[in-house]
């Protein structure tokens, strides 16, 4: 509790009348004839606030009962002291009338008292209550919500029973407990907790001579979580610039969020369900990639080398400022491209002038889309071409070759475009 400051000519009077040269000096004993510390029923403590400064020695009055500082509280009386205290340095060169002792010299007399007996009028009563209504809750919100004191009995609304101030007690999963002292003239207090929590909330009253009032019961509260943005919306698209793979790109939206259901990082998922038309156990490993956006971003993300007429699943997830998530997704197919690569082509001599050549069919991620595929091929004989032609095989046999040097060269073709020829020679 804050000591109260009595009035500026009443600590004056009073250090002129016990100060001397080295201590305070107090009447010896009896009464302390110091009826002019009460007003209006309350004791008024007299106090220089204390300094850390060296040169800070300033004076201190403090009422004591039952060997505790009472400082200006209300509701005691009978019999207590009245002590005088210093600090141990001065607050500057010219404060000789206050504090006459040279600079960091020893204190003789730290503590002066004297028993005394002041009126202060009747103990203080709790507040009492009107009803034990339940706790009423509003502005409820993600950001919190607003508990409402409960009312108290007006008719015992005087002298030191009047309510100086209420505590709220919250109470959270775990057991943790949290009191905050709320001020007599504050209906009601803001309790901004993350959203989702749930909680439990008891208060009682607290008279202004300290006396505290029974808790009401404790009753439970929910701060409602965020709700998921509006007009979420997310436009998948694909283009190609480069031979066998394509370029995946996603765009999002959503309507913005203040307070702690803003919206502080997107995260954004590939994941790729499948390769060229070939599941997971055709193709092998599939990519899945992610990226991290601070807010706010361009809601944009590239994704270079990605599998043409390949299915991917694209996943948005937003996180709150409190943590909370909220996730969109679609699924989209990938463009389809031109085919790409023969990785291996054999040659077998049948004979005088003859030869049957063969390639390895395209694999997954090569055929690059749902179309039929053909293998044109050519032949040149001493730099000329000496044949050329299409099969949906991968072999042809070749016969009358003419003797000399000759290369072989053969690629994958549809409508889409051709692949990279792929050649064999003598």
């Amino acid at each position: 509790m804050t000591p109260l400051v009595g009035p500026v000519v009443l600590l004056l009077s009073l250090l002129s009348l016990f100060h001397t040269a080295d201590c305070f000096s107090l009447p010896g004993s009896g009464e302390c004839g110091l009826s002019g510390l009460t007003y209006g029923g309350r004791l008024h403590v007299p106090e220089l606030v204390r300094s850390t400064n060296q040169w800070d020695r300033r004076k201190i009055f403090v009422f004591q009962k039952n060997g505790r500082d009472r400082f200006g509280m209300r509701g005691f009386g009978g019999r207590g002291r009245i002590v005088v205290t210093r600090s141990e340095s001065c607050h500057d060169a010219q404060s000789a009338e206050f504090c006459p002792m040279e600079e960091n010299e020893p204190v003789p007399c730290m503590d002066t008292s004297i028993p005394c007996s002041i009126d202060l009028g009747p103990p203080a009563q709790p507040p009492q209550y009107t009803d034990r209504s339940p706790l009423r809750a509003s502005n409820v919100s993600p950001g919190g919500l607003t508990i409402s004191r409960p009312v108290w009995d007006k008719t015992e609304d005087t002298g030191t029973g009047r309510v100086g101030s209420w505590i709220c007690s919250i109470l959270q999963e775990g057991g943790v407990v949290q009191n905050y002292t709320v001020g007599g003239t504050e209906h009601s207090h803001d309790i901004n907790l993350p959203p989702g929590t749930t909680f439990s909330v008891r208060v009682a009253l607290i008279s202004e001579g300290g006396e505290l009032s029974t808790f009401t019961d404790w009753q439970s509260f929910t701060i409602p979580p965020c709700e998921a943005p509006d007009e979420q919306t997310l436009r998948l698209n694909s283009t190609s610039r480069h031979k066998g793979s394509v370029k995946l790109i996603a765009n999002w939206n959503y309507a913005p969020q203040s307070g702690p259901c803003a919206v502080v990082t997107e995260t954004v998922h590939f994941m790729q369900l499948d390769k060229d038309g070939c599941s997971r156990e055709q193709s092998g490993d599939l990519r899945n990639d992610s990226s991290v956006f601070e807010v706010p971003s361009k809601r944009e993300m590239k994704s270079k080398g990605q599998n043409a007429n390949s299915n991917f699943e694209v996943t948005v997830t937003l996180t709150t400022l409190t943590g909370q998530s909220f996730s969109f997704s679609r699924q989209y197919r990938t463009m389809m491209i031109a085919p790409y690569g023969i990785p291996v082509v054999t040659r077998r001599g049948l004979g005088k002038g003859r030869r049957l050549f063969s390639w390895t069919e395209l694999q997954c991620g090569q055929r690059n889309s749902d179309e039929d595929i053909e293998y044109e091929y050519e032949m040149e004989v001493k730099g000329d071409v000496w044949r050329t032609g299409r099969v949906d095989e991968p072999r042809v046999r070749l016969e009358s070759i003419p003797k000399g040097m000759w290369t072989f060269r053969v690629r994958a073709v549809t409508s889409l475009g051709h692949g990279d020829w792929v050649e064999a020679s003598n």
